[in-house]
Order: C-alpha cells, then structure tokens, then sequence
C-alpha cells in the first residue's frame, strides 16, 4: 500500500505542481493530509532515494526558534546523526573541506547562518536545500533574555553580549538586544528572501512548529523528498 502512494511518479507530480504554482508551501500543505509522518520517514529511507551524494538536511535558523527541537527530533526518526558542515561553531560560511569529507554522508545540521554569496554558492553546487525556520521577532528578544545565563553559549555571530550585560535589569537587557541581535535578525529574514530566486526555500515558523509538531516534521521530510526525486 505504502509503494502504491509513494511512487516516484507521483512524487515528480508534486515537484512539478511546486513549479508551476511558484508557492511550495501551498503545495505542502494541501497534501500534507495524504502522508503520515511514518510513511515519509519510509520513503525517506527507500532505495530509490539512493543517490551518489549522501541525503542531507539543514536547518537555517534565528536563535530560540525551536532549531534544536527540530534536529533531535529528525535525528530520532531517521536514526541519523549530526553532520559537520562548518568550520567553528561561531561560523556563518559552510565549509568547502567539510562538505567534500561528508560528500557521502547522510545526516542533519542546523545553524545560524545567512544567505550570503559563498554559501549560496555551496548550497547549489552540492545539491543542499535549505529549511528556514524563523520567529516572532518580539517573543525571540524575550526568549532570549529569560536564555542567557553567563555559562550558556549565544551564538556570537548574531550580536556579541559582554559581560555588563548579566548585570543589567530585565529592561534594559531587552534594549541591549534589540541594538545588538536585532540587526542580524533582519539581515538572515531579508538574505534567505532575496536567495529564494536562486533555488528553492522551505519556510518554517516556531509558531507553526509549536501548535503542530508532527506537521513540522512532516513539512521538512516532504519538501526533501519531492525535491530529492523531481
């Protein structure tokens, strides 16, 4: 039954449907009803998904967006590890060496990265496609404040926080990064838009994800797939 609904040929009509539509997330969506999430983890692993490069998802996210949810998660159901495609965590730019090393390799990696030309580059040239996952900016700024503690580690690339900044009030902590972290919130949002006509983007939201989280696996697992094998 389950060869009968994943046939590659109905796959490729979704690709095409994606195509021609210029709307993925619509098409998602509308046959997001006709797949369980046990079925996309099946098709995910079948043969015909073989390939010369390893299968690879990568999450490209803001901080405190639920990213690290998402990639235990899909870890856990596909029975996959973290892969390594940067340089130092602290790093925006994929890593030429380490996307050859890993050319083979399938797995999951999320990181707080921009759309910047380098990696926009690597993305098409070793056949990534890249989930976005965002958040209310307002409730990021929140979130954050209530996060940081001197011993957990922000990512420094959104906003370098010093020291002075674990003394200050509530209030003021939240000005401090809407000054620092802002601006490179708006920078990934406006990078990944502009990169959407280069190649193909899945958005995700936290909202989305939180108020369903098998949908927001489902979502990445298909948007995979029908690329994968249109």
């Amino acid at each position: 039954m389950i060869r009968g609904i994943f046939q590659k040929k109905r796959v490729n009509s979704l690709g095409q449907e994606m195509k021609a539509n210029e709307n993925f997330d619509s098409c998602v969506m509308k046959n997001l009803q006709n797949y369980k999430l046990s079925q996309l983890i099946s098709l995910y692993e079948k043969e015909q998904l073989a390939h010369v490069s390893g299968k690879k998802i990568f999450i490209a996210c803001y901080p405190k967006s639920g990213s690290t949810f998402l990639l235990h998660a899909l870890m856990q159901c596909l029975h996959q590890e973290r892969i390594k495609l940067v340089a130092h965590h602290e790093t925006q730019q994929l890593y030429y060496p380490y996307l050859l090393d890993n050319f083979q390799v399938s797995g999951i990696e999320k990181r707080h990265m921009l759309a910047t030309r380098p990696n926009i580059d690597l993305f098409k040239q070793f056949h990534i496609r890249p989930s976005i996952l965002v958040r209310n900016i307002f409730d990021v700024i929140v979130s954050s404040v209530d996060y940081l503690r001197p011993e957990l580690q922000w990512p420094r690339q959104c906003g370098t926080i010093s020291k002075e900044f674990f003394r200050l009030p509530f209030d003021k902590k939240v000005d401090y990064l809407i000054a620092v972290a802002v601006p490179w919130f708006i920078s990934f949002y406006v990078s990944w838009k502009l990169a959407e006509s280069e190649f193909e983007i899945n958005w995700l939201s936290f909202e989305q994800v939180m108020a369903d989280k098998i949908a927001g696996i489902q979502k990445i697992l298909l948007y995979f797939i029908v690329l994968r094998l249109s």
